[in-house]
């Protein structure tokens, strides 16, 4: 094995402590907030499907999108955040 990039690791570093702060900063919101709720089963189908759909090449967003509004799973206005926020994990993972 070669030397480590300081650069690389600080870098790496910086992004892992960006990680952890906004990781404590959710927590501690989520403990106070009056509406979080567990998200139902159909919100978790509609979840496992179309990450599927994202490993087999076809995207996620594209079917998760027409989902929502069929079904009115939520307002027009929270789609595009949820979107983002409820996909980034499995897109982080699988790459």
């Amino acid at each position: 094995m070669g030397s480590v990039n300081p650069i690389k690791l600080g870098l790496l570093a910086a992004i892992m402590l960006a990680g952890a702060v906004m990781g404590i900063v959710w927590y501690r919101s989520r403990r106070t907030a009056q509406d979080v709720r567990m998200p139902s089963a159909g919100e978790v189908v509609v979840g496992f499907g179309t990450e599927f759909f994202d490993t087999l090449g076809i995207g996620s967003f594209a079917p998760t999108t027409p989902i929502f509004k069929l079904f009115g799973m939520l307002p027009d206005e929270l789609i595009p955040g949820t979107l983002i926020v409820g996909h980034t994990a499995g897109v982080c993972c699988s790459r």
